[in-house]
């Protein structure tokens, strides 16, 4: 079997050489057994169709072809020397491409130590997203402590019509809605990508912040109390950030990415999904109320605009821009972009803790490094009740003692509200 890839994948498929690589990494203590390590990935492998596809091009366009003798995942095994090790080869996987050609495009490193290890997961984007990672580890560590558990493979969709009601394509509002935005988006692409020059690489940078379980529950029992929630308190806090900071500069936007699974029934929990769908979030001009109360409009916005979200008409926009795909690329190699940063929110990680074999202390490091202009990423996830965030950019873009002086910013602007009194 074989399919034309949808235009969130195509779009990150870019050309099939530029790695745009997802990270996720678990630090593990206790006994890890290769062998059943590499059993568990054969039948994850087995479950998902992405993990046995490889990509092959016809007609100017990309196609995933589903493979049963596609080769299995690699597991790379490397000495662990220092608690660190894994945030430098986190930035070496976000460069180190994948062979499309040949797949599978999922690896795994296992930075082993006798008593703890780090078991990094990369995949290419153009196959999965951070939630289909968080799959991917949840079912490969219970696998690999427990051989006999089962797990279920599923069919891949065929095409974009899969995803989206037969009504919904028949129906010609949203049909010339579509074509509506289909031709501004075309005419917008024609007249300014081409005069565009895409501009040299430069090396990606991350800065980590992580909150221990307490500091983190602090942060979430306010948030709480305070009727937002903590990535909305963040996103007011990083704006304010990038504006302190840049001055004039800054854009006050952040891009945020929407994880649709519930908003696409044929998309379930377990499958491995790549099409994330922004919303634009910003603060008032007015300076004129404290972090909680914009806080708590943030909150409000983003509700707002989730729910006003049409997926299945964007998928439809989608299908029809698949041939401009190497304009927008070009486009978002060369322009600086309308926004300060995208900012992901991966929220709470659910995979448990305690195995039979080992036990999973943390995970670390979910990211992703785009090549994009325009680089600036947030990350933001929560496991076991610790907070972590990652800011990743490059030189070109941002100097990395600016991102430094931003975060730093807004993590002060959080702590300065928690000190005020509650309401």
């Amino acid at each position: 079997m074989k399919r034309r890839m949808l235009f969130f994948e195509r779009f990150m498929y870019i050309d099939g050489v530029t790695p745009i690589n997802c990270v996720i990494t678990a630090r593990l203590r206790g006994s890890l057994n290769p062998e059943k390590l590499r059993a568990a990935l054969s039948k994850v492998q087995a479950k998902h169709p992405l993990l046995r596809a490889r990509v092959t091009e016809e007609e100017g366009e990309p196609w995933f072809v589903f493979d049963a003798e596609i080769p299995e995942i690699p597991l790379r095994i490397m000495e662990r020397h220092a608690a660190d090790d894994w945030q430098a080869i986190t930035e070496a996987e976000w460069k180190s491409p994948f062979d499309m050609k040949a797949g599978p495009l999922l690896r795994l490193v296992w930075i082993r130590s006798d008593e703890v290890s780090e078991l990094m997961f990369v995949a290419h984007h153009c196959v999965c997203d951070g939630g289909s990672l968080i799959t991917l580890m949840r079912e490969v560590l219970q696998v690999a402590d427990q051989p006999a558990t089962e797990l279920t493979p599923y069919d891949s969709y065929r095409s974009f019509e899969d995803l989206v009601p037969a009504e919904t394509l028949a129906n010609p509002a949203i049909v010339r809605g579509v074509k509506r935005k289909v031709a501004l988006y075309k005419l917008f692409l024609t007249l300014v990508a081409r005069r565009k020059a895409v501009l040299p690489e430069s090396k990606p940078y991350v800065l980590y912040w992580f909150g221990d379980a307490e500091r983190s529950a602090v942060i979430s029992g306010r948030c709480k109390a305070e009727k937002t929630t903590p990535y909305a308190a963040l996103c007011v806090a990083y704006l304010q950030a990038f504006r302190e900071v840049q001055g004039k500069a800054a854009r006050n936007k952040i891009m945020c990415p929407v994880d649709i699974r519930r908003l696409t029934p044929a998309v379930k929990d377990d499958m491995m999904f790549s099409f994330a769908p922004t919303i634009a979030l910003s603060l008032e001009k007015k300076q004129d109320a404290d972090l909680w109360t914009r806080g708590r409009r943030m909150k409000q916005s983003i509700t707002e605009k989730i729910k006003q979200m049409n997926v299945y008409e964007d998928l439809m926009v989608g299908d029809r821009m698949r041939s401009y795909v190497s304009k927008i690329v070009s486009f978002l190699q060369s322009s600086k972009g309308g926004h300060d940063v995208a900012f992901s929110n991966v929220g709470r990680i659910a995979i448990p803790t305690t195995y039979e074999a080992f036990q999973l202390e943390a995970i670390l490091g979910t990211s992703v490094a785009v090549p994009w202009r325009n680089a600036n990423t947030l990350v933001m996830s929560s496991f076991d009740g610790a907070m972590e965030l990652a800011f990743i950019s490059n030189e070109r873009f941002l100097a990395q003692h600016d991102a430094k002086a931003i975060q730093e910013r807004a993590l002060q602007i959080l702590e300065e509200a928690l000190q005020l009194s509650t309401v």
